[in-house]
């Protein structure tokens, strides 16, 4: 396990991926709406589609943001400034989206008064309804099964946050532990010294093979 991963900066770099993309196709669609060739139904479904992806995702990520502004003792690698800047990245992605939301309504509300006209329609035009509801049926099951996944995503993020600071809380108490260990062995160091000192003023030598002899015999004794 790296301390330097951070699940929610990969997630963070596919969303904006992902939101860089939807501009893109969100730019193709309304520049379409003014001109004579209106934009493919295939089109409008796909970016309605992936703007709902999007709004989830940023939705989960909002959720794993909160959980760590709520304990902010169990995620003690994320200081204040990094908090920050994740709730500026979720603001500015959110402003995108938001500036998209009444052109994306609208074609949702074109789209849902197109299969109703079908519908009043009659059989004469049932296929082409059948066709327009099972894709409508498939971006909603699409969305829920991407919620699903996301939520776990955003479960996963807080789980392996909570990892990190406990392996980091581990680390900092191994480090105090060693440096109480350095200090003991500089008291021994000392006190070592003193002892090796008054043996050798005692028996009137600096033979330090004789002081250890000594010292282990006394030892022994003991």
């Amino acid at each position: 396990f790296s301390m330097s991963y951070d699940p929610f900066n990969t997630a963070k770099d596919e969303v904006s991926q992902q939101i860089i993309n939807l501009s893109a196709l969100y730019r193709e669609c309304t520049t379409a709406l003014n001109h004579p060739d209106k934009p493919k139904r295939e089109d409008e479904i796909k970016l309605l589609k992936n703007y709902e992806s999007c709004k989830s995702q940023l939705k989960n990520l909002k959720r794993a943001v909160e959980s760590i502004e709520k304990d902010r003792s169990a995620f003690v690698n994320i200081d204040d400034d990094e908090l920050m800047n994740r709730k500026s990245f979720l603001n500015r992605q959110k402003g995108i989206l938001n500036s998209m939301k009444p052109d994306i309504d609208e074609m949702k509300r074109q789209m849902n008064g197109h299969v109703g006209s079908n519908a009043k329609n009659g059989p004469t035009n049932s296929k082409s309804f059948g066709h327009a509801e099972s894709h409508l049926e498939f971006v909603q099951t699409h969305m829920r099964q991407q919620d699903q996944s996301l939520d776990e995503l955003g479960q996963h993020v807080e789980r392996v946050n909570a990892h990190a600071s406990m392996i980091n809380s581990e680390i900092k108490e191994q480090g105090r532990m060693l440096e109480g260990l350095d200090d003991d062995m500089v008291d021994v160091h000392e006190s070592m010294g003193f002892v090796m000192g008054s043996i050798s003023r005692v028996l009137k030598t600096q033979d330090r093979f004789q002081i250890w002899t000594i010292i282990i015999l006394i030892i022994v004794l003991i």
